[in-house]
């Protein structure tokens, strides 16, 4: 009796379909995977609710940054708190004036959340698949990002 190898597909199932007419499925995640998509998915939320319910003034005016606390200079995620504030109440200028990647690190815990959420639901693993697929192009579009906040506050 032939042995079939543990990460051949059950014949008839949709996955040996799929992998017999060349189509690549999303690999499954475990119950630990579930439960940090989940968290992370919850605490993106949770930030973003936050930021709805406070008030930008209502931000103690010290800073928590340890760069700046050591150099005198801001670091690349220097105002992003005060960013996100600013965008959950609509004054996306003066947010992209604190820092350049408010916006977009933003919009990306938006499209985020709901992905990590989908993850969990359906056990496929996008996320961790395209960023391991693409580690140059992530490294690439992450110092663009820094470069983008340095050349900002040069502006």
């Amino acid at each position: 009796m032939a042995t079939r190898s543990p990460e051949a597909p059950v014949p008839g199932s949709p996955d040996a379909r799929d992998t017999a007419r060349g189509v690549s499925r999303a690999p499954r995640i475990g119950s630990a995977g579930v439960v940090t998509r989940l968290a992370i998915a919850g605490g993106l939320i949770g930030a973003y609710a936050l930021s709805i319910a406070l008030e930008p003034a209502e931000l103690p005016g010290v800073t928590v940054c340890l760069v700046e606390n050591l150099t005198g200079l801001d670091c690349p995620s220097c105002g992003l708190t005060r960013g996100f504030l600013l965008i959950s109440h609509g004054e996306l200028r003066d947010a992209s004036a604190l820092n350049a990647l408010a916006l977009p690190v933003y919009a990306l815990g938006l499209v985020l959340a709901p992905l990590l959420a989908w993850e969990a639901a359906t056990r496929r693993d996008v996320v961790d698949r395209l960023l391991r697929s693409r580690p140059a192009t992530v490294a690439c579009v992450a110092v663009a990002a820094v470069a983008l906040r340095y050349v900002a506050l040069l502006v």
